[in-house]
């Protein structure tokens, strides 16, 4: 429900930005489709670790799990199985709290752009 929220608020944001969009205001609608972009890639972070947690308690291997990933070393796909792999081993989920460090992330890079003119 959170994640709905979020989509359907980022949505909003882009479309507002689009909407009144004048000249003069390209960062704010690079800002609204960063927004987009962001929430996106968190909800597919989110999906990865719980996709590779599921697979964890079907007696899968973290290595298999790995493998069958395709991510790229070092992308953020890899960091989001990776997390999910340990908090298994651990008997944890941190997904939600994944997800929200994520879209905190996202919303400081936007509101950066906003205010200072350009991407960090």
């Amino acid at each position: 429900m959170k994640k709905s929220i979020a989509a359907a608020s980022v949505i909003t944001l882009l479309f507002s930005f689009s909407a009144s969009a004048k000249p003069g205001q390209a960062e704010m609608e690079a800002a609204a489709l960063m927004a987009f972009n962001a929430a996106e890639m968190c909800h597919n972070q989110h999906g990865l670790y719980l996709s590779a947690a599921e697979a964890h308690r079907n007696g899968h291997t973290d290595q298999k799990i790995k493998d069958v990933s395709g991510a790229s070393p070092g992308s953020a796909a890899e960091a989001a199985i990776n997390r999910a792999l340990s908090d298994a081993n651990t008997g944890s989920n941190t997904s939600d709290q994944m997800y929200d460090q994520c879209m905190k992330k996202s919303r400081d890079e936007v509101y950066r752009l906003i205010e200072g003119g350009k991407a960090a």
